[in-house]
């Protein structure tokens, strides 16, 4: 198993979808999982946008994405959120207008999260396929993303992660993440959570 940084070539659109589950039906439009795979992974090709392999670090196991992690400066959130949007809208077109009104809660609500502070390194994805759970690849990718964040000057780590998902919560506060805040933005309940790399 090797932690690389990703490539736009890497076959990671179904990690992405794994970790944000319910959230692509807002995000797309569709409970179709496999189309909602694919947007996914043309978001992981493109630059710039929150699920972009530009920001992302992959577990690889005999050449296949077993998992990964996004991580980025707390502040660029605001500017690949925005980002994002604009991809979806380039590739649902006018699609998407019905998803506006059907959803617009869950859109509303996914534009106001306020995940991080300005001078944290956020992680804003990580998943592992399930075939490779149980194995330490969670920890990996941690590291990974902490390393990244104490290279590029930051001494604090956030990730957010939903209040019914014990499992991820056990595994943070193992590494040393402790809730920091909560966030109750329906349909979105998340702790904030944070870790500081020096101690």
């Amino acid at each position: 198993m090797i932690i690389k940084r990703a490539e736009s070539t890497d076959q990671a659109g179904i990690i992405n979808y794994i970790a944000i589950g319910e959230m692509c039906e807002a995000m797309f439009g569709t409970t179709n999982r496999l189309q909602s795979i694919k947007y996914m992974q043309q978001l992981y090709e493109q630059p710039g946008n929150r699920f972009s392999h530009e920001y992302t670090w992959v577990a690889e196991e005999n050449g296949v994405a077993a998992g990964a992690v996004t991580v980025m400066p707390a502040n660029m959130l605001r500017r690949t959120t925005l980002m994002t949007v604009w991809h979806i809208m380039r590739l649902k077109k006018l699609r998407i207008i019905p998803q506006l009104f059907n959803y617009p809660k869950h859109i509303t609500a996914l534009l106001r999260l306020d995940e991080a502070e300005r001078n944290e390194c956020h992680i804003s994805m990580i998943a592992v396929l399930p075939e490779f759970q149980g194995v330490g690849l969670g920890t990996l990718l941690l590291k990974a993303a902490e390393d990244y964040a104490a290279a590029n000057g930051h001494n604090i780590c956030s990730l957010t992660v939903k209040q019914n998902n014990y499992g991820a919560q056990k595994l943070y506060k193992t590494v040393g993440y402790e809730i920091a805040g909560v966030i109750n933005q329906p349909p979105f309940r998340l702790y904030k959570m944070r870790k500081y790399l020096n101690g």
